[in-house]
């Protein structure tokens, strides 16, 4: 029933996944037709890049026999990537090198083979695969930067992220206590100058005592 109780909605969204997962045949999607070993795939373009755009960009890497931008199935809208067929492998090698991290419409895209048809047991980035680093989780450990991204380097980001904070929070410490030694500092020379404030007057009370004695002599002497 609707709504989900806590806890049911990732249990639900995991199931869906695994089905979807299931399902998913690359080998016989009626959109992945061509010669995979010459197709390359294009992610993070700009939602407004348009397909002649997108084929005037990457036709200097060789001739194109086909581009297929992947489309929302309800929307209509694009999903952010393509695919673009070469005529010879050639071209695609040229593109899979030379066109990673290319601006686009003021985005860089990423450019990898196309995996799904030629990488054994490959999963897409929506079923828990891919080699996007951009949602990994807090801000310091997400891979920020454009291009193709090696596995392996998401736990030396995640470990340099983690040394950057420790230093950060150590730096905060430290500063910490120096201000708390400051104040302590303050305080007790506040306390010393109180003292002292405190001493002076008392050695002066009892000269202005002397001097009201010696005051009232005099007055009784000229009477």
């Amino acid at each position: 029933e609707w709504p989900l109780r806590p806890g049911e909605k990732e249990m639900h969204q995991k199931s869906r996944i695994e089905q979807e997962l299931s399902n998913w045949d690359p080998q016989n999607d009626p959109n992945a037709t061509g010669d995979a070993f010459k197709t390359v795939f294009v992610s993070r373009i700009n939602y407004d890049t348009r397909e002649d755009k997108l084929q005037r960009e990457f036709e200097e890497f060789g001739y194109i026999r086909k581009i297929h931008m992947v489309r929302d199935v309800r929307t209509g809208k694009p999903r952010g990537y393509a695919f673009i067929e070469y005529e010879t492998e050639k071209g695609m090698r040229s593109a899979y090198k030379y066109g990673d991290g290319k601006k686009i419409d003021g985005r860089r895209v990423v450019v990898d083979i196309e995996r799904g048809r030629t990488v054994k047991n490959w999963k897409p980035r929506r079923f828990g695969g891919g080699l996007g680093g951009s949602r990994i989780g807090a801000p310091e450990f997400n891979i920020t930067h454009s291009g193709r991204v090696d596995p392996r380097q998401y736990q030396e980001k995640l470990d340099r992220a983690q040394r950057a904070r420790d230093r950060a929070i150590n730096n905060d410490n430290e500063k910490e206590r120096s201000r708390s030694r400051e104040r302590s500092r303050d305080r007790s020379e506040r306390r010393r100058s109180t003292e002292r404030e405190r001493s002076v007057k008392e050695d002066e009370k009892p000269d202005e005592k002397r001097k009201k004695y010696r005051l009232r002599l005099c007055v009784d002497t000229t009477a």
